[in-house]
């Protein structure tokens, strides 16, 4: 049986302490990059406390959040606690923290609220609300169907790939490649220093959902600015003896759009992401990521026929930027190896 996520990332609530709601959970061994837990899994272990948290009462959608990680997760056990700091009569603030062995690894504010449903008609939405009607609107930037999609194999310092399959758009590796051989048009800002990145990811567990919990994992999914101007550039590695490139997460936001459609339009399982990144300043460097629905079927399977309109019907999920560093893996194996130590004398 494939990786769960939501199975891996549920938590417990175990007591009340003064104005705070205590949560057990664990940082699964196998969701992991290299040897240290993914930091969309850690996201989504806290994500589950709030759901828990705001789950029967009047404002129980996440609307917002924005994640500082403050020092690198362990595999095991792990406490979160959340506390309300502001009530209001369309949106709460929570904040939240989750923490292994009395160090706090990550801070967030969270805003919750009411997540409507996708308004794709200009009729019945409501004011304010951008529809396909308007030139404006923005299509998917994804143009991979998926029955065009060929799944590619996931690396392996990503201990979790059993749990996604992952189709790559390439259009976008041959935009990056064409910015890179030529002159830079400041005039133009699809040319203007800017590397893309768009693919399909699916969930493997059958029981696995595009949810608020998942969407973590996703939103971490895409490939980091180092690894898109090595391929650019025509280069094969980026630091040379590292095996295998580690880019911690600092900052993480997301922003919720829309809940998942019901009805069979779109895939329960799978979505579509699309990244840009501007700057690398010595290895830092800032993505935006947004995640997107996509038709339902099996990847690869072109039955039933390609409806020629199916990009108008997709909706945007949410919106994430995050702040990452750029390490090597033996840093990551060193690091890993030192919390596996200091478990190994409790």
């Amino acid at each position: 049986m494939a990786l769960s996520f939501i199975d891996s990332c549920r938590v417990t609530k175990v007591r009340k302490e003064h104005d705070s709601i205590v949560f057990e959970g664990a940082l699964h061994p196998e969701i992991c990059v290299g040897s240290l837990p993914f930091g969309g899994h850690i996201l989504a272990v806290v994500i589950s406390a709030v759901q828990e948290t705001i789950k029967d009462t009047p404002l129980p959608d996440v609307i917002h959040l924005a994640a500082y990680f403050l020092k690198a997760g362990e595999v095991g056990p792990c406490e979160v606690r959340v506390r309300y700091i502001r009530h209001g009569k369309t949106f709460n603030n929570l904040e939240v923290q989750l923490i292994q062995k009395g160090a706090t690894r990550l801070t967030a504010q969270f805003i919750v609220g009411i997540l409507i449903e996708p308004q794709l008609d200009p009729i019945s939405a409501p004011p304010l609300t951008l529809t396909p009607a308007s030139p404006l609107y923005r299509r998917t930037p994804v143009g991979l169907h998926p029955s065009q999609a060929e799944a590619i194999q996931l690396p392996k310092f990503l201990r979790f790939r059993g749990g996604l399959r992952c189709a790559v758009d390439k259009l976008y590796d041959e935009r990056n490649r064409q910015k890179a051989g030529g002159a830079n048009d400041s005039s133009d800002i699809n040319k203007n220093g800017v590397l893309e990145y768009g693919a399909l990811l699916e969930l493997t567990h059958p029981e696995d959902e595009v949810t608020a919990v998942t969407m973590p994992i996703f939103a971490d999914m895409f490939r980091s600015t180092p690894v898109l101007l090595t391929a650019a550039e025509g280069r094969t590695s980026i630091t040379e003896g590292a095996g295998f490139n580690w880019f911690p997460t600092m900052v993480l936001s997301i922003e919720f759009k829309h809940r998942l459609p019901r009805g069979p339009s779109v895939a329960r399982n799978r979505v579509a992401i699309y990244s840009e990144s501007r700057f690398l300043t010595a290895g830092r460097h800032e993505v935006m990521i947004e995640v997107w629905t996509t038709p339902p079927g099996v990847l690869g399977d072109a039955r039933p026929p390609l409806e020629s309109d199916w990009r108008e019907k997709m909706v945007c999920l949410a919106v994430s930027t995050q702040m990452a560093l750029t390490m090597s893996g033996l840093e990551n194996t060193k690091r890993g190896n030192r919390s596996s130590q200091s478990t190994s004398k409790l």
